[in-house]
C-alpha cells in the first residue's frame, strides 16, 4: 500500500501541474488596458478631434467657418492647427504601427482593441479578414475582460489544485484495482496449475 501511496503521489504532483499549464488568461489587468486606451487615443488624437467637429458642426458652414472651428478646437485639445490637412479628415496610421500598441492582451481584449482601432479607419486596414471589418462596431461595444494578476494566480492555484486531488484519486484507485486484477491473475494460475497436477 506504501509504494501506491508514493506512485498516487507522484501522478497527483504531475496532474497538478498540467492542471496550472492548462489555465489560461480570462482577462488583463485594468493597468494594461487602461495602457492600450491611453496609447490608442493619443494615436489617432488628431482625427478623433477632426471627426468629433465633423460630426457635431451645424449644416452650411463655409469651408473658411468651418476650418475656423475646426483649428478652435483643435487648440482646446491642445494640438498645433498646423496639423490640418487643408480642412480634411487627417488619414489614419498605418496598420502596422497601431497593431504593436494591444498585440499583448489577450485574445479577447485584442477582438475588442483591434475593433476600437478600426472605428478611426475609412476602409479595411491591410492584412485585417473582411468578417472583422464588418463586424468593428459591434465588437467595439464589448466591455473588456479584465482579470488582475492576483485571480489569475489564485485561478491557476485551484487548477492544480483540482488537478492533483483528482490525479491523487484516479491513481491511487487504478493501482488498486491493477493490484487486485494481479492477485486475481496469480489466484487463477495457480488453481489452474493445481488442477494440471492433480491430473
Amino acid at each position: 500500500m506504501r509504494t501506491q501511496l508514493v506512485l498516487s503521489a507522484i501522478i497527483a504532483a504531475l496532474a497538478a501541474v498540467f492542471g496550472a499549464s492548462t489555465a489560461e488568461k480570462n482577462g488583463d489587468p485594468s493597468a494594461v488596458i487602461q495602457d492600450v486606451e491611453r496609447r490608442l487615443a493619443e494615436t489617432f488624437r488628431v482625427r478623433s478631434v477632426v471627426e468629433r467637429v465633423i460630426q457635431s458642426a451645424p449644416a452650411g458652414l463655409s469651408r473658411d467657418e468651418f476650418e475656423a472651428l475646426l483649428t478652435k478646437e483643435l487648440q482646446t485639445s491642445g494640438l498645433d492647427p498646423k496639423e490640418l490637412l487643408n480642412g480634411k479628415t487627417p488619414q489614419s496610421p498605418a496598420w502596422g504601427t497601431v497593431k504593436p500598441i494591444f498585440d499583448q492582451l489577450t485574445w479577447q481584449n485584442q477582438q475588442i482593441a483591434t475593433a476600437k482601432a478600426m472605428l478611426h479607419y475609412d476602409s479595411s486596414p491591410d492584412g485585417v479578414e473582411s468578417y472583422v471589418w464588418e463586424r468593428r462596431s459591434k465588437v467595439a461595444a464589448e466591455p473588456w475582460h479584465f482579470e488582475e494578476p492576483s485571480q489569475f494566480r489564485r485561478r491557476r492555484i485551484g487548477f492544480a489544485t483540482a488537478g492533483g486531488a483528482a490525479g491523487f484519486v484516479g491513481g491511487l484507485g487504478f493501482l488498486v484495482l491493477l493490484a487486485w486484477l494481479w492477485k486475481f491473475f496469480l489466484a487463477r494460475l495457480r488453481e489452474v496449475s493445481d488442477a494440471i497436477r492433480a491430473k
